[in-house]
């Protein structure tokens, strides 16, 4: 399997990674000390999971932000202190009529 910045046309998985940071500082610049959300697609989000695990860039699929799931980011000082992936909950099922 290839990963993303393999060939020479793909967006390098730092490049990645360093797209969502900065969507996430304008987010923080935005909110203060309040609560934010970024929305994005699976191979941005692992992308900057794995720089912030400091692992290399063919880890990016090893880690796999399912759909719906999301990465809570906690921030102190305008510094990522903590990643916590929350997985997609499962919707139960509809009742009988």
């Amino acid at each position: 399997m290839a990963y993303p910045g393999l060939l020479r046309r793909d967006e390098k998985v730092g490049a990645m990674a360093a797209r969502v940071e900065r969507s996430l500082q304008r987010v923080l610049e935005s909110v203060g000390d309040e609560t934010g959300i970024c929305v994005s697609h699976g191979d941005p989000i692992q992308a900057f999971w794995i720089t912030y695990l400091h692992r290399r860039p063919w880890a990016l699929h090893h880690l796999q932000c399912a759909k719906g799931g999301l990465l809570a980011l906690d921030y102190e000082n305008r510094k990522l202190a903590k990643v916590t992936y929350v997985p997609p909950q499962v919707a139960a099922p509809p009742a009988p009529v």
